[in-house]
């Protein structure tokens, strides 16, 4: 499937990662701030071609915190 990205920043949409295919049963990562600097920050998953899970995964300097998230399915 293919999946487009768009970053809510507080300075308004920004584009992510487009047109990025993704295998079934595989993982992509992302890495915000390599096309934001902004550290408020959400995104917009559009797939095309099947469904796809989305979490938001954070770590601390060196992994010495981590946070993880899911995101949920707009229908």
């Amino acid at each position: 499937m293919t999946v487009d990205i768009s970053l809510m920043t507080g300075e308004g949409e920004r584009p992510g990662p487009q047109g990025y295919v993704v295998d079934a049963g595989r993982r992509a990562t992302f890495i915000a701030n390599d096309y934001v600097t902004d550290y408020h920050v959400s995104a917009l998953v559009a797939s095309r071609g099947g469904g796809v899970v989305r979490e938001r995964a954070m770590y601390g300097p060196g992994r010495i915190w981590s946070h993880s998230s899911v995101g949920h399915a707009r229908r």
